[in-house]
């Protein structure tokens, strides 16, 4: 398995609907989150310009797996669940 196959991909959405909703601070916490925990390297982070699910916005997605109504605030928590050891995602 390549190095770029292995690394965490998260996509988050930024279109108009799920941007005011708060994502625009979601990409703030997720940078964040990487940055002190030094996972910089293991993630790919991606900006959508719309999910298409406007309507259950806020939307990010990580490793294929769709959240929707992700608040910043709970953002952490979704990230501890997705990278704490011996987590399958």
């Amino acid at each position: 398995m390549s190095e770029a196959s292995r690394r965490t991909q998260i996509s988050i959405c930024m279109g108009s609907s799920c941007f005011a909703r708060g994502n625009n601070r979601t990409l703030q916490v997720l940078r964040e989150y990487l940055r002190t925990r030094q996972l910089e390297e293991q993630v790919d982070v991606k900006g959508l310009l719309c999910s298409g699910g406007c309507s259950q916005g806020p939307n990010l997605v990580i490793d294929g797996m769709a959240y929707h109504a992700v608040q910043p605030a709970a953002l952490v928590e979704l990230l501890d669940h997705h990278f704490r050891p011996g987590s399958a995602g």
